[in-house]
């Protein structure tokens, strides 16, 4: 999101839809432009998250991969990929094994899909789509910060936008921005199924208020 003027005063409606989706990881984070392209197997460039050769790299990635697309990003929020990773398949689960062998977690020495394949007696593309899949359940970070809210039903969360602050994060894996404190406040509100996030919906809007 833009940064905020100085002056006014900015409000955004955070569709439950577009929520949900980050929540569970399946709303990439669009690039950001600029950034370095991802280390890859020379002398073919390869997707780190589904393992197919790319012609457009940073267009296949912000597909399948996007959080790979920043890579100091990356190393610094890998910690808590891992750890989702955990809760989520447990310890001893093949996606954690997978996923443990091709980022090196836990001290492990990263190692390629075949290595991989070989290790776990699956196919190679088979190895890509697990870690493929354990990506993209990643759940995007909450962070608990009271947010404003300017207007809440079902459907709708308005939110008044602090200034300095993007209102999406650069990728899924990493908080900061004003959708995370949304996450967190929808996850402990009225409007909330078992899950802690409504009925999806669409989109997220930001708005500068009229007048001084």
């Amino acid at each position: 999101g833009a940064p905020l003027s100085t002056c006014g005063l900015r409000s955004t409606s955070l569709s439950r839809a577009k929520l949900a989706r980050c929540a569970a990881g399946t709303a990439p984070v669009d690039p950001i432009p600029g950034d370095s392209p991802p280390v890859v197997d020379a002398p073919v460039r390869t997707c780190p998250g589904c393992g197919t050769s790319m012609k457009n790299w940073r267009r296949h990635m912000a597909r399948c991969c996007p959080d790979h697309l920043d890579m100091a990003s990356w190393r610094e929020d890998a910690p808590y990929v891992w750890e989702q990773t955990l809760q989520r398949y447990g310890e001893d689960s093949l996606h954690a094994r997978v996923m443990r062998m091709r980022f090196g977690f836990d001290g492990a020495e990263p190692a390629t899909f075949e290595e991989i394949a070989g290790e776990v007696g699956l196919k190679t593309y088979r190895v890509a789509e697990t870690v493929q899949a354990a990506l993209q359940a990643v759940p995007m970070r909450a962070d608990d910060v009271p947010v404003q809210v300017l207007f809440e039903d079902e459907s709708v969360l308005a939110v008044a936008k602090p200034p300095r602050i993007n209102v999406t994060p650069r990728n899924r894996n990493r908080g900061g921005a004003l959708l995370n404190r949304a996450l967190h406040h929808l996850r402990k509100g009225a409007f909330c199924d078992g899950d802690g996030i409504s009925t999806p919906t669409q989109e997220t809007h930001a708005r500068d208020a009229a007048g001084p």
